[in-house]
């Protein structure tokens, strides 16, 4: 990162820091230096000592402006426990870090998240064991497994609403940042949304290089969002295998086609999984939203609207996309490492 980028972003760091103190504390913390640093095992970090905030360069250059503003704020929380609390000894993560995130509006931060409480595990634990089955070469075997896990997962998620558990909600950047939102990309955020129990919102923001771009931002239970987090990337993957396969097997080349055909596979799987819904809302079981996720995307963003759509070609590409999509099977891989996999950990 060459020194005036370096000096752009110390420059947005300390007008967004001056611009939450205002608004979440009426200006009560005294400014700290910032400094980026070449940190690769954590994200940020609060020293007491010098009165500074570092932000790591790795960090910056991976991600997002909206996801380095969580760290930022992170390390606010940091300060105010040092400075306002005057608790320079205080456990790294404990009450007063968590009052001090609550006042910064970053009470379901996904930094709080650790492992997966039991129950949510077990549940995670069967599904991988079913959609192991959906491997079967017996296509009747292979149908209800599937549709038992998702009917397993509906029930789980069912009962937490009855229950007004509301302890568990946060969110969760996925993919890359984007310059241009497809349609298929698109499509695989409404999948998420209307089969694994996330909300999604494509956030507008920049890179490392103040370019704009969007990112996919999900939002729901802890467990939800490893699965969707899961299903996200496996579908990324699985579109480039089927991609690459039908092009062998056709000799299609091209952009246009590769969307087109992936747009297939996604509207294919789209109308497996919402035969599969109808199958369970026959049975009585009727998801009708989060109001606990809800609350928090308010939180977070306020009033959104909604996106367009887009137009897409239906030829021959597309029906054999199609074709692959309806008999589409999410292989196992559940819970094996979502969490584990974040990497980088903010300073304590």
């Amino acid at each position: 990162m060459h020194s005036e980028l370096e000096r752009q972003w110390l420059h947005t760091l300390r007008l967004r820091w001056d611009e939450l103190n205002q608004a979440y504390i009426d200006g009560r913390l005294r400014p700290p230096l910032f400094a980026l640093d070449s940190a690769t095992h954590r994200l940020g970090r609060w020293s007491a000592a010098t009165r500074t905030i570092g932000i790591s360069r790795c960090h910056i250059e991976k991600n997002t402006w909206s996801e380095v503003e969580d760290t930022l704020r992170h390390e606010m929380a940091h300060q105010i426990v040092s400075e306002l609390f005057d608790a320079h000894a205080a456990a790294p993560h404990g009450p007063l870090f968590r009052r001090a995130c609550h006042m910064l509006g970053m009470d379901n931060s996904p930094h709080f998240a650790t492992e997966l409480a039991p129950e949510h595990a077990r549940v995670l634990t069967r599904i991988q064991k079913l959609l192991s089955l959906s491997r079967s070469s017996n296509p009747h075997e292979a149908h209800t497994a599937m549709v038992t896990a998702n009917k397993l997962l509906l029930q789980h998620n069912l009962s937490l609403i009855d229950a007004n558990d509301r302890t568990d909600t946060s969110w969760r950047f996925v993919g890359r940042a984007l310059g241009r939102v497809s349609l298929a990309q698109k499509l695989t955020a409404g999948i998420l949304q209307e089969f694994f129990f996330v909300r999604c919102v494509w956030v507008g923001t920049h890179n490392a290089y103040f370019k704009p771009v969007r990112k996919l931002e999900m939002f729901g239970r802890n467990h939800n969002l490893d699965m969707a987090e899961y299903v996200h990337d496996y579908l990324e993957r699985t579109l480039q295998h089927l991609w690459r396969t039908y092009r062998q097997r056709t000799g299609a080349k091209g952009a246009a086609l590769k969307n087109e055909f992936a747009i297939g596979v996604l509207t294919g799987l789209q109308e497996q999984l919402r035969l599969q819904r109808h199958r369970h809302e026959d049975a009585g079981l009727v998801w009708l939203g989060d109001p606990a996720v809800d609350e928090l995307i308010d939180q977070r963003h306020g009033s959104l609207r909604r996106g367009r759509g887009g137009r897409y070609r239906v030829g021959k590409a597309h029906q054999a996309g199609r074709e692959e999509g309806l008999k589409l099977q999410i292989r196992p891989g559940v819970g094996t490492g979502a969490v584990q996999s974040r990497g980088r950990t903010l300073s304590d």
